[in-house]
């Protein structure tokens, strides 16, 4: 029997119908004991949540699961969601002038500068300065002392990460409301979403707290955090900010202008407060994340409607490469959305193949794709797809197929690593379609009685 009327004629057994993983999360944890060897972290928090429900959560070394660290500059979406929070509520608009509420600021060149622009980075006011951590003054007086700077470039032309302007858009929020800030952020942001341990004062009785990387956390409370902006900003059913306010916030704030400095080590697109990892081919972002500069790791994983923290003491640089690898992991042990996982590889003497779906399947996108790892090494293979949910199914030979006919085939070989990946175009139209993936390849080493080895299927739901 060849491998197409193999992969045709095969059903599925019965899937498994809730939220599991779709493979092992062993190598996300793998890759965090690797990066305590290498960079010789005295401990580690690891944690890991998809649909709102934590799949993974484990310590290291000496940190506990509710160890505080100070956050840096995972600092500034907290920051960034107070702001918003008083756009939702009207009191000021990201575009105002920060010269409508600070007179200092009503004149000259620093008359064009936005409220947008000092969180986007494009203020052209001074980067850093002892000025955001002196704790002498007040908030307000800080921004005064910040006027006095000579601008490094005309406001709105260029971008040039840093601290200070931040700084100046946490005074305008103060004095729009007439309350301090860490009140501000404890009855607007941490109030809500019960974060008892994130403050912008910790140990300290300070008025003059750093806006941008002043804060303090640990992994459960940004956890709820970074669930509130996964659901658009309400968590539990509290709404905190409006959908608008979170999408402004993942949104490029870059653009086409020159960046004169950025910390990221790949210059990925800048949010507000958050570094956009990923976007899909349409612009959309995928993957948001608040590092900060002592080793502390927030995401946003809107493709898996999923969240994590990495919760460590170390330049945040040297980690970067593990938190990659860590987010490539994650991409194959969770289902995207709109992606199920059922049934189980066949047969059960072969090595498990692991096959996921590499993106969120949207009406008109143009780069879906389905992938696997581990399978058979240098193997002619293809994936077998249906229209249709997966069916109750029966087995040929030692193999159970997942996918209702009548089926299709696309060629998938896999490399001499076992792996192999498939993209292709979901035209306009589809929203609502389902239909089912399963993969089949070759075993250059069969254990079973077909010479074939078979993943488990993939059940896609076309969102909009």
């Amino acid at each position: 029997m060849n491998l197409r009327s193999t992969l045709a004629t095969v059903c599925l057994l019965s899937g498994i119908q809730g939220q599991a993983p779709c493979n092992s999360l062993a190598p996300f944890v793998a890759i965090a004991q690797e990066a305590i060897a290498q960079l010789q972290l005295p401990g580690l928090v690891l944690r890991l949540d998809q649909h709102g429900q934590n799949v993974l959560l484990q310590t290291f070394g000496t940190h506990q699961v509710g160890t505080v660290m100070p956050l840096a500059s995972a600092s500034k979406p907290l920051a960034a969601a107070v702001l918003m929070s008083l756009v939702d509520q009207g009191l000021l608009a990201l575009d105002d002038p920060v010269g409508l509420y600070l007179p200092e600021y009503a004149q000259g060149q620093l008359a064009t500068i936005t409220l947008r622009m000092c969180f986007a980075h494009t203020s052209g006011l001074p980067t850093f300065d002892p000025v955001t951590s002196n704790p002498a003054i007040t908030l307000r007086q800080s921004a005064a002392q910040i006027a006095l700077l000579p601008l490094h470039f005309v406001p709105g032309t260029a971008f040039d990460y840093g601290n200070v302007s931040m700084q100046v858009a946490g005074a305008v929020c103060e004095v729009v409301t007439g309350v301090p800030w860490e009140t501000l952020f404890q009855q607007r942001i941490a109030g809500p979403l019960g974060m008892t341990s994130t403050t912008f004062t910790f140990a300290s009785t300070t008025l003059n707290p750093g806006v941008a990387d002043g804060a303090w956390s640990n992994a459960e409370d940004y956890t709820h955090f970074l669930e509130m902006l996964r659901g658009g900003g309400q968590r539990n059913g509290i709404r905190v900010l409006s959908e608008a306010a979170t999408a402004e916030m993942l949104t490029d704030q870059i653009g086409t202008r020159p960046v004169l400095w950025t910390p990221h080590p790949f210059g990925v697109p800048c949010g507000l407060g958050m570094w956009l990892e990923r976007q899909d081919a349409l612009g959309r972002t995928l993957l948001a994340c608040a590092p900060g500069a002592f080793g502390f790791f927030g995401w946003l994983d809107r493709e898996h409607e999923a969240t994590g923290v990495w919760l460590a003491t170390t330049f945040y640089v040297w980690s970067y490469p593990y938190l990659l690898r860590s987010w490539d992991a994650t991409d194959v042990a969770l289902a995207p959305r709109g992606v199920v996982c059922s049934g189980s590889t066949s047969p059960p003497c072969a090595n498990s193949p692991q096959w996921y779906a590499t993106s969120w399947a949207r009406d008109g996108m143009p780069d879906f794709g389905v992938a696997v790892r581990g399978g058979p090494v240098s193997a002619l293979g293809a994936a077998s797809f249906g229209i249709g949910p997966p069916l109750l199914g029966s087995p040929l030979f030692d193999l159970v197929n997942y996918v209702p006919g009548p089926a299709s085939l696309v060629v998938l070989p896999t490399d001499a690593h076992g792996d192999g990946a498939l993209s292709f175009a979901l035209p306009p139209g589809l929203t609502g379609l389902t239909f089912t993936l399963q993969g089949l390849w070759l075993d250059p080493q069969p254990c079973g009685v077909s010479g074939l080895v078979a993943t488990r299927a993939l059940r896609i739901d076309i969102g909009s």
